[in-house]
């Protein structure tokens, strides 16, 4: 008969410790979650500031002299460079993972690809780009992205006036491309975790005790991108024989959607509850998949200085050119859909998104090309 009544009475007593232990694990649920979240936020506003300095929409090279009649070319980009700086700052706010110190500070944005243009006379020159990143991986202990993109870009470029002697030659022209692309996170981890827990006595009072365990995460938080943008540009050419230095100024005005999304999957395994001599044992996993947590626009205006040389060795040209981008992000509109937020609040919630949400956000980024190029 005690022993029944043992039972039973360890059998209520053990209903709200259960129910307190999926409370406390709840708790650790959720901070997993606001910071894939706040990744799936964070991000597209990083791309959105700084993916559209690498756009190829300026010509390569000196463009064409006069005095150069029609003709052909084709070539390489080996590469254009970007270093895009403040990356780490999309971990901001993953405060229990903590990605901020995880991801590198300056991200290096590399593409390849392939050109060719039509030299039609009279220094006017109708060219294509077509460039990608292959897959690239940056790894951390709990972090690994990997990156891909593609673009296409057309140019047009007029050379105005010839060059005679220290006095520049003229070049107008205009270029409009396309860039798509994704962006991937994988996170993940293992460690043990200890949650405070009060235990109902069945006195009116509490017991103080401890939730005890490990938990494992797997997330993929991904981005994605569309983006145009039509820059015309000007630029001086010098020329000392072979070699023609240049400097220019190209102005890109950027339409698209950069977006953000997650999925989660959580194991929480419970290894003990003591409460007064009583353990008990738990295991859950968790799994939340979302697509579309938050879009945004890109950067509207990219004003991007530049200076280069091309070596025009007759049959063979040579380009080099620095571009220092710098980049005006809108102020986040108040009418941002972030429904599809559980975890993360964006009222509440400081890093990239309240500092998006205050004004407009200014960049800047180094693209650096190098170009080969067969002419017929």
């Amino acid at each position: 008969m005690w022993r029944r009544l043992l039972a039973s009475v360890l059998f209520l007593a053990l209903l709200p410790t259960t129910a307190n232990a999926q409370d406390a694990t709840q708790e650790l649920l959720e901070k997993i979650s606001h910071d894939v979240e706040s990744l799936s936020v964070n991000t597209p506003i990083w791309i959105a500031q700084h993916a559209p300095a690498s756009m190829p929409t300026s010509g390569i090279g000196a463009a064409p002299d006069h005095a150069d009649g029609p003709g052909l070319a084709f070539g390489v980009v080996l590469p254009r460079l970007g270093l895009y700086n403040q990356f780490n700052e999309v971990g901001k706010g993953t405060q229990f993972l903590g990605f901020e110190d995880e991801l590198p500070g300056n991200m290096f944005w590399p593409q390849f690809g392939v050109t060719a243009a039509i030299r039609l006379g009279v220094g006017l020159e109708a060219a294509v780009n077509v460039e990608g990143i292959p897959n690239m991986a940056l790894g951390g202990d709990t972090a690994t992205v990997e990156v891909g993109n593609f673009s296409a870009a057309g140019h047009v470029r007029w050379r105005l006036t010839p060059s005679v002697g220290p006095l520049p030659g003229l070049v107008v022209g205009v270029g409009a491309g396309y860039s798509t692309g994704t962006m991937k996170f994988g996170i993940s981890g293992r460690a043990g975790y200890t949650v405070p827990l009060q235990v109902d006595n069945g006195q009116g009072g509490f017991i103080e005790t401890d939730v005890t365990g490990t938990y494992s995460f797997l997330g993929g938080p991904e981005m994605s991108w569309e983006m145009t943008q039509i820059a015309p540009e000007l630029r001086l050419v010098w020329a000392a024989g072979p070699v023609k230095p240049f400097v220019g100024l190209s102005v890109g005005i950027t339409e698209g959607t950069v977006q953000g999304g997650a999925n989660v999957t959580t194991r929480i395994e419970v290894d003990e509850i003591e409460a007064e001599g009583v353990t008990l044992d738990d295991s859950q996993t968790y799994s939340n998949t979302r697509t579309n947590l938050f879009r945004t626009a890109p950067a509207r205006f990219a004003v991007r200085p530049h200076l280069g040389v091309d070596f025009d060795l007759g049959a063979l040209s040579i380009a080099a050119q620095l571009d220092i981008a710098f980049l005006n992000n809108e102020q986040l509109s108040t009418e941002v859909d972030t429904s599809a937020l559980s975890d993360f609040d964006p009222e509440q919630e400081g890093g990239m998104f309240g500092d998006a949400q205050q004004d407009s956000q200014t960049s800047a980024a180094l693209v650096g090309s190098l170009a080969m190029r067969v002419v017929f």
